[in-house]
């Protein structure tokens, strides 16, 4: 899998996310700790503890942050019972960000913002607007904040990811002004406990989304894996039963890509996996599922559809292929062709590992044909020999 530099992620890049989950793990416990504190101080302990809890089992539940976001709106309101408030998460090239959700009554701030339009996030440290004082308002605010305000980032790891704003209520003239900056000061600083909370928290909820993604998916071509294949196929196999729709898988391989790798290298092995990689993914329909098999083999499932259907796009594919990387390699290699064979359930196999076995079969046979083609599948069809199904672009070719 390609991180967001489009380099490969590899097992010991998989091995530092776990380290650095189990970090995050680890300094969430004492963020919430110090947060317990402050909400004595503040005398909304029970109710806070109360709500760090359900929220940090929410999120903790959540597959992406947007899976949280109702759950943010409440507890947030839960957190901060005085005043209102906005958490902002980055967006775009990473220096904008947008409110996410928000809560209490109408924020003085603006919905989307620049950082430099926040001196939290030009500063990398929390901005406080504090009463009786005077200080420099952000641009995003619409308004001087007559109860206070505080912006406190969200640091995700090394990188800044969104921003927590929360402003004070307009407090009546009657209040005894050193208990009400007291007051102000005991907000500030809960606020910036609550917005490092979050940090880690979503920090760690991306770390973890980032295992699910390694788990499942093959990191050179960011296609699906043979793990997740075997699982989806029967998936796919149990809803082919329900549904009494039949459902095809093609095997496709590349042609001669042994020779293509010991001639060109294999930097442009891999170079060449990930743009066909991308041709397939292009190619399928939303419900297909593309798997990297092995090697340079690729297992492409296609639910619901027919015989006729499934060797019209093993015959697209082929083409598209030929057409869009036949000249990948120059002129130092043969063009570049795929193999490919068709298999459909039940018809060749009654079960997910013949299925496959079916599929292989005639992917060989059309390799023994003159390669470049498509072979479908036929009833009872032995398949060859085992061969190397090695994860990198060594591997042999066919």
């Amino acid at each position: 899998m390609l991180d967001e530099h489009g380099r490969v992620i590899g097992v010991a890049g998989v091995a530092r996310d776990i380290t650095e989950r189990k970090r995050a793990e680890d300094a969430l416990r004492a963020s919430n700790a110090r947060l317990q504190a402050l909400a004595e101080e503040l005398g909304m302990r029970a109710h806070a503890r109360s709500a760090m809890n359900e929220l940090s089992g929410v999120l903790g539940a959540c597959a992406t942050l947007e899976d949280g976001q109702a759950a943010l709106v409440r507890h947030l309101a839960a957190l901060f019972p005085e005043g209102s408030g906005c958490l902002y998460w980055c967006c775009g090239d990473g220096k904008e960000a947008a409110s996410l959700v928000s809560w209490g009554a109408e924020s003085g701030s603006a919905s989307t913002m620049t950082f430099d339009q926040c001196l939290a996030l030009r500063q990398g440290q929390p901005h406080h607007l504090r009463l009786g004082v005077s200080a420099p308002a952000c641009a995003h605010l619409l308004r001087v904040p007559g109860g206070g305000a505080v912006c406190a980032p969200l640091n995700l790891g090394e990188r800044l990811a969104g921003l927590l704003y929360w402003e004070g209520p307009h407090l009546p003239d009657t209040v005894d002004e050193a208990l009400a900056i007291e007051r102000d000061t005991a907000w500030r600083q809960w606020t910036c406990a609550v917005a490092e909370y979050l940090g880690l928290a979503l920090s760690n909820l991306a770390l973890r989304h980032t295992l699910q993604i390694q788990a499942r998916h093959d990191p050179l071509t960011d296609l699906f894996n043979r793990r997740y294949m075997e699982e989806a196929l029967e998936r796919e196999l149990r809803r082919a039963d329900r549904s009494r729709r039949p459902m095809g898988v093609i095997m496709a391989d590349l042609d001669h890509f042994k020779r293509y790798n010991d001639t060109l290298g294999h930097d442009a092995g891999d170079r060449l996996l990930v743009a066909l990689a991308e041709c397939l993914r292009a190619q399928v329909r939303a419900g297909d599922i593309v798997c990297r098999y092995g090697g340079e083999e690729f297992l492409i499932i296609l639910p619901e559809t027919s015989l006729d259907l499934v060797t019209q796009r093993a015959e697209e594919l082929r083409e598209t292929v030929a057409r869009q990387l036949g000249s990948f390699g120059g002129d130092a290699v043969p063009p570049v062709t795929m193999s490919l064979g068709v298999a459909l359930y039940p018809i060749h196999a009654g079960d997910a590992a013949s299925l496959i076995r079916a599929a292989d079969a005639a992917m060989y046979r059309a390799k023994r044909s003159g390669r470049n083609r498509v072979e479908i599948a036929e009833t009872g069809e032995s398949t060859p020999p085992p061969q190397n199904d090695s994860m990198s672009a060594t591997s042999n070719s066919r």
